[in-house]
């Protein structure tokens, strides 16, 4: 029987909720082979690390979407979201991104914070990742080639989107190993760059980030409990009370992952007043591109 390709693009951690149309149409999206595929995922903070007062008819929600001057979706998309894999046809566009803000009790766009040229081909997948200051987004595009892992293995990949986090390695190792016996999977991952896909053993395992050629872990605020059957992706809006030198993650077989590194190390969380500052915390998210 052949077997058919999958795009996840609703997951409970996501929680992204736009309205129906068309171009959402997830299942069987690698049956368009003349169109192009993207998906966009916001992980920019809500506010700047440092303010302590506010004006909450100021602040900034979320996004629109408008390529090439169309509207992508109806309902604003928020920190923490992502589109999912949309199909659009091939050749040169422009990706316009629009804050917006309260206005009189309705959401309604606010500035342009971002014009991203895309240079899509005919059947591939693209991602577009906005991290850092939601104001002011970093933006990354990937172009993003997915192989089949095989019989109990599967694929992953890292993106660095933490503006204030220098140069990172990302050492990993079965769930019940210690500290110190975790290796180096992926090494020196710059800020706004993402890794190649990466091939692993399904299974749990154990997972520290650390600053490139350092044993000591940069800890983040992202789930530290242990892998079961229900630990499959860590916490994107972070339920953490403390942060953690490691956590926890199960990789499925036959499932390709993105995980991103998102948020600021250095936020004043000792500032109750801080507006945003528990989605500004420097954490760990991650989604199912495809599984088969």
């Amino acid at each position: 029987m052949k077997s058919k390709k999958y795009i996840l693009y609703s997951i409970a951690l996501f929680a992204a909720a736009f309205s129906a149309c068309k171009e959402e149409t997830r299942e069987g999206i690698t049956d368009a082979p003349d169109m192009a595929k993207v998906a966009i995922m916001q992980t920019a903070t809500e506010v700047r690390p440092g303010l302590t007062t506010h004006n909450p008819t100021s602040l900034v929600l979320g996004y629109y979407f408008n390529l090439d001057g169309r509207r992508l979706y109806s309902q604003v998309m928020q920190v923490n979201r992502t589109t999912g894999y949309f199909l659009t046809s091939p050749g040169s566009k422009n990706l316009l991104i629009d804050s917006t803000r309260y206005v009189a009790d309705f959401i309604q766009p606010h500035a342009n914070v971002a014009s991203v040229p895309l240079n899509l081909e005919r059947g591939k997948y693209y991602s577009v990742f906005l991290g850092g200051r939601i104001q002011a987004p970093d933006v990354l595009v990937t172009e993003d080639n997915f192989t089949r892992p095989v019989a109990g293995k599967a694929s992953i990949r890292f993106v660095h989107m933490s503006p204030d986090t220098g140069p990172i390695d990302l050492a990993t190792g079965p769930s019940t190993a210690t500290p110190a016996s975790l290796s180096t999977l992926i090494s020196n991952l710059a800020f706004k760059n993402a890794s190649q896909f990466v091939t692993v053993d399904a299974g749990g395992y154990k997972l520290s980030i650390r600053p490139t050629g350092v044993t000591t872990a940069i800890p983040t605020f992202t789930s530290s409990v242990a892998v079961n059957n229900s630990q499959i992706l860590p916490t994107w809006i972070n339920m953490a009370t403390s942060t953690s030198d490691e956590f926890t993650l199960k990789f499925e077989s036959g499932k390709v992952y993105t995980m991103v590194l998102r948020g600021y190390r250095n936020v004043n969380l000792t500032n109750p007043t801080q507006i945003g500052s528990n989605l500004n915390r420097i954490n760990v998210g991650t989604v199912i591109n495809m599984y088969w």
